[in-house]
């Protein structure tokens, strides 16, 4: 259940900016609560540049106390901005 939601939060993501613009998304990445290392230094997802699927069981949760977190998700377009943090 999830990796389930966490699905849906990051397709609803990719579809949002990817309708809003027409660049094509080449990175996603994400990190856990306050710890933004910043743009480009978080936990990459692998991703095929254009594809809005990708295999969730790489979002690792080890190392994560038992309680509630926030996961924080941005993407790079193909010009080289990167999206705002969004949080769940």
């Amino acid at each position: 259940m999830k990796y389930l939601s966490i699905f849906l939060y990051l397709e609803l993501l990719i579809c949002c900016l990817g309708k809003s613009q027409a660049q094509t998304i080449i990175a996603v990445e994400y990190f856990f609560d306050l710890a933004d290392p910043g743009y480009g230094q978080a936990t990459p997802l692998p991703i095929v540049p254009g594809d809005s699927i990708w295999e969730l069981d790489s979002i690792s949760l080890a190392g994560l106390s038992a309680g509630f977190h926030q996961l924080h998700v941005r993407v790079k377009d193909s010009t080289g901005l990167w999206s705002f943090t969004q949080n769940k």
